[in-house]
């Protein structure tokens, strides 16, 4: 959906002096102007000399639910936790061009407010570069460090989807990304999850993870960009095939938002239950047409209304676009007038508690907070990445034969 509209087509490594301009999607030209920060020495943005960088970063924790600190996170962390997972940009990779620097020290902040959010029941890890792990480890505690190269910080659109039926990952090949460029960000996430043991089930099917929305159960939300995905499948056997392969019975197909080149149900819709499902105040025809499928879909379930108020082509003002783990709904929230109301019915319906998160001028990039993470339940396994606690490196195998992207030297 509309949350995904900005988001700019992330390239392969590039020559670190070389300046390129972002390509495919467009970057919100507020951004230029919603932050100032840059890479570089000294103390990291907004802390003072003398003062804890976790305590420094304003709009941190929730405003609803309790919480521990976040430098005890990694240790409150109990059997059955659910790991939050995001990834920090490589800085080698200009694949955000001149907004990178910004952009990285943006997320970093974002880190922060989110580890002092999490409660007790969750746990988060950061995968960085080696080169950006000392930097970080400024901000985050290193506990929830890791040192793996991602190839791109959206991790939910790459990564395996749970379903009934198990981890399933379908084919990472978007009309929106170029096939060599989905290739390599596709081979870095699949050693990352190998590395945490997982071995999903495959999906012959094009399908980012930002365009699967399910209840856990049995319901699922996807856009009809499944379909132009995927011309050789008829819309059918696409539908057979997501109730086959990935466990769910009752698939609803909405239509994709006028000028949204990703088209990613997230933007649109968030389960809050097996009965309540939050839905985008889409307006005009394009609204009325997706609350009439929603409804057409599952007639037994609620649906309930949540502001929505997008920002030029980003994604602030999507309120949707959430994180949920067992216990907690983690909520977007921009510094706007519209976050009261959207918490408040969130509040109202979600049987979980509701925990805002600052998201600062992220949502320019075109993602929230959604699209950034990606969460499995239970602890780090004890082999690969995220077992110690420590940054220590953990390559699968030398970095000189990590794959590259064609026309470059190597991955830095």
């Amino acid at each position: 959906m509309r949350a995904m509209q900005g988001r700019p087509n992330p390239r392969g490594p590039e020559p670190v002096g070389r300046q390129i301009e972002p390509a495919g999607r467009q970057i919100d030209p507020a951004w230029c102007q919603a932050t100032s920060a840059t890479v570089g020495g000294g103390d990291p943005p907004g802390v003072r000399a003398g003062e804890t960088p976790m305590s420094a970063v304003e709009g941190r924790g929730p405003k609803r639910a309790g919480r521990g600190s976040a430098q005890d996170q990694g240790t409150q962390a109990a059997a059955g936790a659910t790991v939050v997972y995001l990834a920090a940009p490589n800085l080698g990779e200009r694949y955000y061009g001149r907004f990178v620097p910004r952009f990285a020290d943006e997320l970093a902040r974002l880190y922060v407010r989110l580890g002092e959010a999490l409660q007790p029941d969750d746990r988060m890890v950061v995968l960085a570069p080696y080169a950006r792990l000392a930097r970080l480890a400024r901000l985050v505690p290193p506990t929830h460090l890791r040192e793996w190269t991602m190839a791109d910080v959206w991790v939910r659109d790459v990564a395996p989807v749970r379903t009934p039926l198990g981890w399933v990952k379908s084919r990472y090949r978007p009309s929106y990304c170029p096939t060599a460029q989905a290739e390599y960000i596709d081979e870095r996430c699949r050693r990352w999850y190998r590395r945490l043991g997982l071995r999903p089930r495959r999906l012959d099917l094009v399908l980012d993870g930002g365009n699967v929305v399910s209840d856990g159960r049995s319901q699922v939300v996807i856009t009809e960009q499944v379909v132009r995905d995927n011309p050789r499948w008829s819309r059918d056997s696409i539908r057979r095939l997501i109730i086959d392969k990935m466990g769910f019975w009752q698939v609803c197909l909405l239509p994709v938002e006028p000028g949204d080149p990703t088209g990613h149900a997230d933007g649109a819709v968030l389960w809050l239950s097996p009965t309540q499902l939050a839905v985008s105040r889409l307006t005009g025809l394009h609204g009325r047409e997706v609350r009439r499928r929603l409804r057409e879909a599952f007639p037994k379930v609620e649906l309930i209304e949540v502001p929505y108020e997008p920002e030029g082509t980003g994604a602030t003002g999507i309120y949707v676009n959430a994180l949920t783990t067992r216990r907690t709904l983690y909520v977007p929230t921009y510094g706007r007038r519209s976050d009261d109301e959207a918490l408040r019915v969130l509040e109202e319906h979600s049987p979980r508690g509701v925990v805002p998160v600052e998201m600062g001028p992220i949502g320019a990039m075109g993602g929230s907070l959604r699209c950034l993470t990606w969460e499995m339940p239970g602890p780090p396994p004890h082999t690969g990445v995220g077992t110690r606690g420590t940054t220590e490196r953990v390559d699968e195998e030398p970095q000189a034969d990590s794959p590259s992207m064609p026309g470059t030297t190597g991955h830095p």
